[in-house]
């Protein structure tokens, strides 16, 4: 998933940069939401597991011996059973991992991209050292997108993700060293 600024009017190089750590928020909230999902799913599959094991605890209890607990008890083995068989297809704890992964990477590539940026601020410059961080981290990307999970894309919450991102980092915000705001001037003026 990436998200791009709509004003590369002035065609900086820092934009890419810029434009790319929207891309990482984009990613790790978007994929931060999905490993709750699946950290739920799993808990819900496991605790249903528990519960149901003959060696629980909670098979003894007395509600399970009254009528209505009789078929309450049946109802979650049938649960069970379905939980079961269904778990190893779902492999959520393989898709758990890459998900985690997935965030940790983004995470570790939105440092790097902030890094620049903060680095260009100070500096005033982007210079060629920056622009070699950069490369660096479009390696990074490349990587990243080989080991990205494979899931069904949720459009809703890719909507509500991207509208946080613009939100968070609006292009307003964005350093672009002296000479690019001095030129701006100028083609106003």
């Amino acid at each position: 998933m990436s998200i791009h600024s709509e004003e590369k009017r002035n065609n900086h190089p820092l934009w890419d940069v810029y434009d790319l750590l929207r891309t990482a928020s984009l990613n790790i909230k978007y994929h931060s939401v999905i490993v709750r999902r699946l950290h739920r799913a799993n808990s819900f599959m496991e605790v249903t597991l528990a519960l149901v094991a003959p060696s629980s605890a909670i098979a003894g209890l007395w509600f399970w011996k009254t009528a209505t607990g009789v078929y309450a008890w049946k109802f979650l083995a049938v649960l069970a059973a379905v939980v079961a068989l269904l778990k190893p297809l779902f492999k959520l704890a393989d898709r758990l991992r890459r998900a985690e992964e997935s965030v940790t990477g983004y995470r570790s590539l939105y440092h790097d991209l902030e890094t620049i940026g903060i680095l260009a601020r100070e500096r005033e410059s982007y210079d060629e050292e920056l622009k070699a961080r950069f490369h660096e981290a479009l390696q990074k990307k490349k990587q990243l997108l080989t080991q990205e999970p494979v899931l069904a894309i949720d459009k809703k919450l890719r909507a509500a993700c991207q509208q946080e991102v613009i939100e968070e980092l609006p292009t307003r915000g964005f350093y672009f060293p002296r000479r690019i705001h001095d030129e701006r001037r100028k083609e106003a003026g």
